[in-house]
This record gives C-alpha cells, structure tokens and sequence, in this order.
C-alpha cells in the first residue's frame, strides 16, 4: 500500500508511489473488467468500513474509494497537470 494523494498525513514511513521503483507494465494484464469491478467493489467494501476506515486513518492513511473508471480519470488527469509541469520547469529524466 503506498499513498497517491495530494496530502500526505505525516506519519511514520509512509511510502509514497515514487518509492517503487518496479516496472509497471503488468497493469496491463488487468484486463478482465469483470474480475476488476468484482476486486474494486470488494475492496470498497471494506474500506467504507467504519472501523477499518479508522484504523486507517490512525496509521496516517486517507482513504479514498471510487469505480475504476473513476481511478483512470484521476490518472489521466494527473498525466496532463503534471506533464505541462515538467515541460514549464524543464525537468529531464
């Protein structure tokens, strides 16, 4: 588990997305939506659970839930946001 958000609750060894250096491309594997809704809807479940939800949030954790295709527009947007902000500064990999 790794945080994605815009804040970071401070806490105590948080990792965050740009800790992982591992190639990604086994996402693409992912693409039986059924066996993928099924994952999210359980997992959504869960973490709308009251005290899951709290056990969460007292290990510095802000839980968001959402649809997959809600997830892949927050991706996409954060594609664009963050590529005019790398090309305005000149940033190179």
């Amino acid at each position: 588990m790794s945080i994605t958000s815009k804040t970071l609750i401070k806490g105590p060894d948080v990792w965050t997305h740009k800790d992982f250096k591992h190639n990604l491309d086994w996402i693409s594997h992912w693409e039986d939506k059924e066996i993928v809704t099924k994952i999210n809807q359980d997992l959504n479940a869960i973490l709308n659970k009251k005290d899951i939800r709290e056990k969460l949030q007292l290990q510095f954790y802000d839980v968001l839930t959402g649809t997959p295709d809600e997830f892949a527009t927050l991706i996409e947007k954060d594609l664009i946001r963050f590529g005019k902000i790398i090309k305005e500064v000149n940033i190179k990999p």
